[in-house]
This record gives structure tokens, C-alpha cells and sequence, in this order.
């Protein structure tokens, strides 16, 4: 899915254009420079001199999005990280697991396994952690940030919004699959999904 966008970004930047017969015409044109002094009463409005033009203000509104959604990313990771702060964290064959007080549902980011233990009982913890540690090691975490990105740099193309909803259930799929792949009972799992 990646490299599905990697390449939409890249290819319409490579200018192909296929051999063109050209016959032996020379054209030369002399254009003089006119300069002209003083002014002159019949003045003609350059359209692009106003002070809002059509690309200025879609220019305007492009950036205005995309630092609103750059704010909102970036509050998103200074919560993780208060999140992480505020929190016990406790280390667990090589991540980090926060225990959180909150009634969040559980979530990893990068390293970090972020759960409410009192809410679900040890066999469920366990299935829960397995399921975040599939997430990290296959690195879901950098995915979605140049996921995020990219709907940063696209906020207009529905089809970056799409992409990241289909990334995000593609992600959720694999770490299922990881977790039922190690001999998980599938409907005891399936009910801790459902609650």
C-alpha cells in the first residue's frame, strides 16, 4: 500500500514524451525591448497584480488545512507522550508497556503498548499485548505517520482519506492474523474484539 502511493507521488514527476518526427523548418523571431517612460492614463488591469487572485486564495485555503491537520498531528504525539510520562511504565521482552488509569482502548505507538490492565483480566491482557506486539514489530506506527503526512500534503484527494481508513483495517487484520497464527482460541478472541 505504500509503495501504491510512494509511486502515485513520483510518477506524475517523471516527463515522458514519446519521439515527435520534426522536420527542418527554422523560425527566428526578433523581439525588441520597448521601454517606455512617464506614464500613461490608459492603464490595463493586470489580473494578476489584484491583491486576491484565484490561486492565491486556493493557495491560502491549501495552507491554512494543512497547518491546522500539522497542529492536530502534532498534539496527537505530544498526548501520547504525556500519556507515556504520566503513566507506570513498565519494560516486557524489549516494549514498553504504560499502564494507564484511563478508559481508553488499548493502542501501541512505536515502542509503546499503551493499556488499562484493570479493565480486562490476565488472559485478556495477554491476548491484547500479543496483538500490540505484532503491531510494533511490523512498524504499523510508521505507516500511519506517513500516512498522516501524506493526508497533511492531500487533505483535498478523498481518495488519502480512504487510503488511511483501508491502511488501518489492513493493520488490524495482520495483527489478528499474527495473534490467531500463535494458537489464540478464535472465539475467545473474537469476543475480546467485540468488547
Amino acid at each position: 500500500l505504500l509503495s501504491a502511493v510512494l509511486l502515485s507521488i513520483c510518477l506524475p514527476a517523471i516527463n515522458y514524451s514519446p519521439p515527435i518526427a520534426i522536420t527542418n523548418y527554422n523560425y527566428s523571431y526578433l523581439i525588441q525591448e520597448v521601454t517606455v517612460y512617464g506614464q500613461s492614463s490608459n492603464k490595463v488591469a493586470d489580473p494578476e497584480s489584484g491583491v486576491f487572485t484565484l490561486t492565491g486564495i486556493i493557495t491560502s485555503i491549501w495552507l491554512a488545512v494543512a497547518a491546522f491537520l500539522t497542529i492536530r498531528l502534532v498534539i496527537k504525539f505530544m498526548q501520547i507522550y504525556i500519556i507515556a510520562r504520566k503513566n507506570r511504565v513498565v519494560k516486557y521482552n524489549g516494549f514498553r508497556i504504560v499502564q494507564t488509569d484511563s478508559n481508553h482502548t488499548p493502542f501501541s505507538f512505536l515502542n509503546y503498548i499503551f493499556i488499562n490492565e484493570s479493565l480486562y483480566n490476565p488472559e485478556e491482557i495477554q491476548k491484547i499485548i500479543e496483538h500490540e506486539k505484532i503491531h510494533i514489530r511490523q512498524m504499523h506506527s510508521l505507516d500511519l505517520i506517513i500516512v498522516e503526512l501524506l493526508i497533511i500534503i492531500q487533505w483535498f484527494n478523498p481518495f488519502a482519506w480512504l487510503f488511511r481508513r483501508s491502511m488501518i483495517e489492513v493493520h488490524e487484520f495482520l495483527a489478528d492474523d499474527g495473534v490467531i497464527k500463535k494458537g489464540v482460541n478464535i472465539p475467545f478472541y473474537k469476543s475480546l474484539l467485540v468488547n
